[in-house]
């Protein structure tokens, strides 16, 4: 279940009404005034329950937008809470019970006032996923439960599926047998049967068809005294010998008329307020009743109650539009088609797809993706921020938060203070960077490519509790993505779901080949912005994805070998930190941990909204201006992790060998020799060096053996890429290469 933690809050936390013990402040408990004034305070902390969760269970259920809110429709019903307004006794609480029956009340509450709390709660939470049928689930359970009847002074705030109700901290337990959630699924069919989604076709609702006839003088001379509404009778007034006062009555798709001098004895709407008007009526009416629905060429996609697509079957969609959405089965007279025949192929003519596919933080729903259309299936927010401006370091808003990282350049603090990146205020600033382009435009529903990220160092400080919970938390959800990057996963269309991919202190393969992978698949899924998505039993599709990918690890020799090879065109699409040697704050068990960072993440995000890119963390080209390729973060490569990357590299065997060889080459080619005439490079092709080193070394010979020309070339090529002093002339049959001594 979830609370507010005040009436201004705008975010909800984990928590159960009846485990609530705390101590209000005593004027909050005598004074109304302050009471009000309290419970509404950004600043206090208290519990402020309701038994429904919204479809962003993180947030405040909210009926309509605000202002920078978004709507916040239920999606969970937990129970129903019962506020009487008046100092009931507990005898008289006891003594109502009798008229709860069968439906005893789980909890009985005192609110800070002194009155009544009745909590109900079901066995298991129930879906629901719309305010209109939450609404008309509330009014059949307030029926059933009695909660009217059964004690003075009911507040009808029940039927509010918005409201919240402060906490009284003072709970008893009245009936231990929780309502049957099968009970309350009868209760929601009831419900939904109550909801129309729009009016039948051809049964124009009675206003429209009213306002329409005022257009027609004889209507106004004859009924305009008359309430027009379903079976009401009046004159018969399109026919003119007709004089008596109530020979026509209102029917739901026209009027009846008894008179003698009618040719017929109904008239259809088509007839008396125009053909033209009832069909452009049908035709928006079909019209909204295919809105949202969407063919793939093999199934049908429709948004469910909780705000999720599905797919479905034709069968299934049909039921769907003949039963939600009320579209007529049988074909009238002289039509060719039934209203749900014509929505059908309406359907597959024009809401067909090109497939279905998360398109992590975009526009959910229908999108056009290169010129065709596509279904955004992905709905997820991220953390939603505070409304308020924040401070770092501020001991209300996310303090733990802002010891664990320590001070960045920007903030007025200590500078004393211990940051958890190695490279001083310039690592944590961009580290801040990179996480706030990540952060707002996911917010702004435009994600936006930025650095894959490797963070390592020693156990124990973080590392994976900020990957996971930190990032993670801030970006709706994190997804282990090893197996997906050394291509031991054919589908992980499960990944393509969120935008934050996590690898966690593991340990990389010893082949040059899975190296070699690895590094090409951390260098694509930065610079690429479309991947192939391909769900188990779906026809694979390219899908739009600017997620990142963060890679955690200790800093011991075997976990280096996860860093990527640094070449040139690897380099500035990652990010590299080192963390200090000792922790920066003392870690809670995790359950404590996680309810300090789920209540500092909304301020978090605030400051990583409000954050400007400091000058000294922007990447310019060499003419001075922002390269924008990747949020227009300067990537932060730390010089050790750098060196350990060289050194764990697939090339650097081959450099050992290189070095070895060039020493001894040099030396021979070069002894005796005054220094204006020695030899400063050599120059051959790929076989000439392999020949030369082993004519060098035997045991040069015994490690290259296996290796071939070509294995030398893309070795030498690798060197040339990290700007070793290497250089290559393609011009001749066979690429030649020199090699410079220094």
């Amino acid at each position: 279940m979830r609370f507010l933690t005040n009436l201004s809050s705008s975010n909800t936390l984990e928590g159960i009404p009846w485990e609530f013990r705390g101590l209000a402040p005593a004027q909050a408990i005598s004074n109304k005034s302050y009471r009000d004034k309290w419970i509404n305070d950004p600043n206090t902390s208290w519990h402020v329950f309701s038994m429904w969760e919204g479809i962003n269970g993180t947030a405040r259920i909210r009926k309509r937008a605000g202002e920078d809110l978004d709507d916040n429709p239920p999606s969970l019903c937990y129970g129903f809470v019962a506020d009487y307004d008046t100092p009931l006794t507990d005898e008289e609480i006891a003594g109502s019970f009798e008229r709860f029956k069968p439906y005893v009340p789980n909890y009985m509450g005192r609110s800070l006032s002194g009155n009544v709390h009745l909590l109900w709660v079901f066995d298991r939470p129930i879906k629901v996923g719309s305010y209109q049928l939450a609404e008309e689930f509330l009014k059949i359970a307030g029926d059933r439960l009695k909660v009217a009847l059964s004690l003075p002074c009911f507040d009808t705030g029940f039927f509010d599926v918005a409201k919240y109700y402060t906490n009284g901290g003072q709970w008893f337990v009245t009936n231990e047998v929780p309502i049957s959630s099968a009970v309350g699924v009868g209760w929601l069919i009831k419900a939904a049967s109550q909801i129309k989604w729009s009016e039948r076709g051809y049964n124009v609702p009675l206003s429209i068809v009213h306002e329409e006839l005022k257009k027609r003088p004889d209507f106004l001379k004859h009924w305009a005294d008359i309430d027009f509404k379903l079976d009401a009778q009046g004159p018969t007034f399109w026919v003119a010998d007709s004089t008596s006062p109530k020979s026509a009555m209102v029917k739901e798709s026209g009027i009846y008329t008894f008179s003698s001098n009618a040719p017929k004895d109904f008239y259809t709407w088509g007839e008396l307020i125009g053909f033209s008007f009832v069909d452009q009526y049908r035709a928006n009416h079909i019209g909204a009743a295919v809105e949202g629905v969407h063919f793939d060429g093999r199934n049908f996609w429709r948004e469910i109650t909780r705000g999720d697509w599905k797919s479905f079957n034709k069968d299934d969609i049909l039921h769907y539009l003949r039963v939600v959405r009320e579209l007529a089965a049988s074909k009238q007279k002289e039509e060719v088609a039934s209203e749900l025949d014509m929505a059908y192929e309406h359907i597959i003519d024009h809401h067909n797809i090109e497939g279905a596919a998360p398109f992590v933080f975009k526009t959910p729903g229908a999108l056009l993706v290169n010129g065709k259309p596509f279904l955004n299936t992905h709905t997820a927010r991220v953390c939603r921020p505070v409304a308020q401006p924040v401070e770092w370091g501020h001991p209300d808003q996310f303090p733990w938060l802002s010891r664990f990282f320590g001070s960045p350049g920007t903030v007025s603090l200590d500078p004393a203070l211990p940051r958890f990146f190695k490279g001083g205020h310039a690592a944590l600033d961009t580290f801040i960077s990179w996480l706030a382009h990540f952060y707002k435009s996911g917010y702004e529903l435009n994600l936006s490519s930025g650095h894959n990220v490797f963070i390592a160092g020693p156990r124990n400080l973080g590392k994976t509790m900020m990957n996971h919970l930190v990032i993670g938390g801030l970006m709706n959800g994190s997804r282990e993505a090893k197996d997906y990057l050394m291509g031991e996963d054919a589908f992980g269309a499960e990944l393509f779901s969120v935008a934050h991919w996590v690898v966690d202190d593991g340990s990389m393969s010893t082949s040059s080949y899975a190296h070699r992978l690895w590094s090409e698949m951390i260098k694509k899924m930065a610079a690429n912005k479309t991947f192939r998505y391909h769900e188990k039993f779906r026809t694979p599709l390219q899908v739009d994805w600017q997620g990142r990918v963060v890679v955690t690890l200790n800093g011991d020799e075997e976990s280096a070998r996860m860093l990527p090879d640094m070449e040139r065109s690897l380099v500035d699409k990652i990010e590299m930190y080192l963390t200090e040697d000792t922790p920066t704050v003392d870690f809670p068990e995790s359950g404590a941990l996680r309810q300090i960072i789920d209540r500092e993440l909304p301020y978090f995000a605030r400051f990583l909204l409000d954050w400007k890119t400091p000058e000294h963390c922007v990447e310019k080209r060499p003419n001075g201006t922002v390269d924008y390729r990747f949020g227009g973060i300067k990537p932060w490569h730390d010089p050790a992790l750098v060196k350990h990357a060289n050194q764990s590299s697939r090339t650097n065997g081959f450099v050992e060998i290189l070095l070895d060889w060039k020493e001894t080459y040099f030396t021979l080619i070069n002894s005796n020799v005054v220094d204006a005439k020695k030899i400063t490079s050599w120059t051959g092709n790929a076989f000439q060096l392999r020949k030369a080193i082993c004519e060098a070394s035997s045991a040069a010979a015994d490690v290259l053996r296996g290796t071939d020309n070509s294995d030398i070339g893309r070795s030498l090529a690798q060197l040339k890429a990290k700007d070793f002093r290497v250089v290559s002339d393609d011009t001749g049959p066979v690429r030649v290469w020199t090699i410079f001594k220094d």
